[in-house]
């Protein structure tokens, strides 16, 4: 677990929860900012936008925890369009991740083709999930990052030709690689259904109250234990 290149947690439901968050928070989000800020200088203000998630804790719990850092969250019902994430970024870090699979999986096909393909897709677990996540999320650019948020500023970005023919190249590259892999039939229109799958998955749970019940009455047993 320690040796993994992205810190990684998990919960019976397998959904992000409060304490989760929390751990983030506490144990990577804030030690990363302040060794990045020492680095460069000094500690300076930070502001962290956030969804406004029933998983989130409240600003007011979060602001106590470090001095230089603010805490707020962004509108309800307007998150796609004032989240930065949203505005390329996301996309971006799926074409690379989806990139990073298919050459798994095209480097690992044996001589039988199809039945090789689906065989080593079926044995991809959470580490090479893992170590593929990481490789795609390193292969972001700082453009990119800019990019979402000019878009949200409403200006321009110099590097904005660049980063749209990145894209056109790295949908051009997984088109090929599917080819590789004996999915002919694939197009354009098929990665973007492809990449866009998940769109509609909040990334978080909202609990129903029995629901709820269970947690309490799960910590409870385990404490009296």
């Amino acid at each position: 677990m320690s040796a993994l290149s992205v810190v990684y947690t998990s919960q019976k439901s397998a959904w992000i929860d409060s304490t989760i968050f929390m751990k983030w928070f506490l144990d990577v989000f804030i030690p990363s900012v302040k060794a990045h800020q020492l680095k460069n200088g000094k500690r300076q203000k930070t502001l962290v936008l956030l969804e406004n998630a029933p998983t989130h804790p409240s600003c007011d719990i979060l602001n106590e925890k470090d001095e230089f850092i603010k805490v707020t969250f962004l509108p309800p019902n307007v998150i796609s369009l004032l989240q930065s994430m949203d505005q390329g970024v996301i996309e971006t870090f799926k074409r690379y991740y989806r990139k990073e699979l298919l050459r798994k999986l095209l480097l690992e096909r044996e001589e039988d083709g199809e039945e090789s393909l689906l065989r080593n897709d079926k044995n991809i677990d959470l580490k090479d999930a893992s170590y593929m996540i990481s490789a795609a999320w390193n292969s972001v650019k700082e453009e990119n990052l800019k990019k979402a948020w000019n878009k949200i500023l409403d200006s321009e970005v110099n590097s904005r030709g660049m980063i749209e023919n990145d894209e056109q190249n790295d949908m051009s590259e997984i088109l090929g690689l599917l080819k590789e892999i004996d999915c002919h039939e694939c197009d354009e229109e098929n990665i973007h259904e492809w990449m866009n799958i998940d769109d509609a998955d909040p990334g978080h749970q909202i609990m129903q109250d029995s629901e709820i019940v269970n947690v309490v009455t799960d910590k409870d047993d385990a404490t009296s234990i």
